[in-house]
């Protein structure tokens, strides 16, 4: 939403916010006449501390605008509440006289552009500050995964799974508190981080080396249609590092990565596929890839239902040249198709690495195509991509239709070795990417 934010909010509220300083500074709410019903990215007229002071209550016609949880808490709106894009100018005219904040000379309001796409909610700006920067949550470093065979993997109850689902449903609700201490209560810590100028909402568990996964995601308007995501990081060389570029190059929306070595646990997993890796023929728990038990999953779940046209891509690496590229099933697209993401991904590509093979595991005019049965890697088990292309049950069913959102990579070894190559493959998403403005 291209708007004057500082300015705009300081036009329309100096008639009715009394000693209100912006950026932190203090503010008296024992003389706030009136609180906005919204927020504007990275302009709040109070601080997340002043929110939870409970002499903050607003007026009462307030409420029919941002919701009985914040209303119980007695929270002003003004941070911690879903960014409103305001279709037209009269619901915001409507909206500040519901407020009582004085009359609003119509020149002081910004046109605002009626095809605007409604943007996801801005309220982690409310959440509490994150201890570290925020990419330091998505490195071994901090993450301390469970190593190959160690068996320090540790599958998550179904309340704590049912927890965190819970927690990313509240985020979304504008009910902070209550998400973050759904959060606690799967062992998880909810907390606001930065990038790019951008603010991040940040789950990541309490403890290092339980192996469980961190995910982000960017909020507020102008970001990459894009869910990023690494089951394999700690077993598919510089698949960790080449995540955290790609979301932060193309601005993705969210980042989901594994917590642990994928061959931490010798436990069956259940879902059907055979492999080699791990020295076993069945997939294991502790294989974000090949199980439904995880938190992994249940962030993807929650952030592909809810972000309903973002695109998904799942970065994996493997021994054969070039790239395989695939949508997570077996289906070829109809004839003349050249506009899904993964052709539009393998054109970008080609681009970026033209004595490279990017190879297509769907058929399509114009594509390299593959044998499922002898040498493609589509990651049709994958059980995020099944998920996503409506497998009825992801551990057990293989897809047999697609949605055209999925996209699995697999990438040579030496694609992923250097920061030049990593960079070309992010710029090819970059290009490629659609935005949520």
């Amino acid at each position: 939403m291209a708007v004057d934010r500082l300015g705009w909010l300081l036009r329309v509220a100096v008639s009715s916010l009394q000693d209100v300083f912006l950026d932190g500074e203090e503010t008296r709410l024992d003389e706030v006449d009136c609180v906005l019903p919204f927020s504007l990215r990275g302009y709040n007229a109070l601080t997340p501390s002043h929110l939870r002071d409970s002499s903050a209550i607003p007026h009462p016609a307030v409420s029919r605008l941002w919701g009985a949880g914040a209303m119980a808490r007695q929270q002003p709106p003004v941070i911690g509440m879903r960014m409103r894009t305001f279709r037209s100018r009269a619901w915001l005219v409507s909206s500040l006289a519901l407020c009582q904040c004085g009359e609003v000379d119509d020149n002081d309001l910004v046109q605002l552009d009626s095809d605007t796409e409604d943007a996801d909610p801005m309220p982690a700006a409310a959440l509490p500050a994150c201890a570290s920067a925020a990419m330091t949550y998505f490195t071994a470093d901090f993450i301390d995964p469970p190593s190959s065979s160690s068996n320090d993997y540790q599958v998550p109850s179904q309340l704590q799974l049912d927890d965190i689902r819970e927690s990313l449903s509240l985020f979304w609700s504008d009910d902070l508190l209550a998400a973050e201490e759904k959060a606690e209560a799967a062992q998880y810590t909810l907390c606001q981080g930065e990038l790019d100028d951008h603010l991040l909402a940040i789950w990541h568990p309490q403890t290092a080396g339980t192996g469980h996964a961190s995910w982000a995601i960017r909020t507020g308007a102008d970001v990459g249609r894009l869910i990023v995501e690494v089951p394999h990081g700690f077993y598919d060389m510089n698949t960790l590092l080449e995540s955290t570029e790609v979301f932060s190059r193309v601005e993705a929306r969210a980042l989901i990565t594994t917590g642990t070595n994928r061959c931490a646990t010798p436990t069956r997993s259940g879902c059907d596929g055979t492999t080699l890796v791990c020295g076993r023929t069945y997939y294991v728990v502790s294989d974000m890839a090949h199980t439904t038990t995880s938190f992994f999953q249940v962030a993807h779940e929650a952030l592909s239902d809810h972000f309903v046209e973002d695109w998904v891509l799942s970065l994996h690496g493997f021994s054969n040249d070039g790239f395989h590229i695939s949508d997570g099933t077996t289906v070829d697209m109809p004839a003349g198709t050249t506009n899904t993401p993964t052709a539009l991904l393998i054109e970008a590509l080609l681009l970026q690495f033209p004595e490279t093979t990017v190879a297509s595991c769907n058929g399509y005019e114009g594509a390299t195509p593959l044998s499922w049965l002898t040498t493609c890697m589509g990651g049709s088990s994958n059980v995020q991509a099944r998920y996503t292309n409506q497998s009825d049950d992801p551990c057990t069913e293989r897809s047999t239709i697609t949605t055209s959102r999925f996209i699995h990579m697999e990438q040579n070894g030496s694609i992923r070795e250097t920061a030049e190559s990593r960079a070309k493959v992010a710029d090819a998403l970059l290009a490629v990417t659609p935005r949520a403005l």
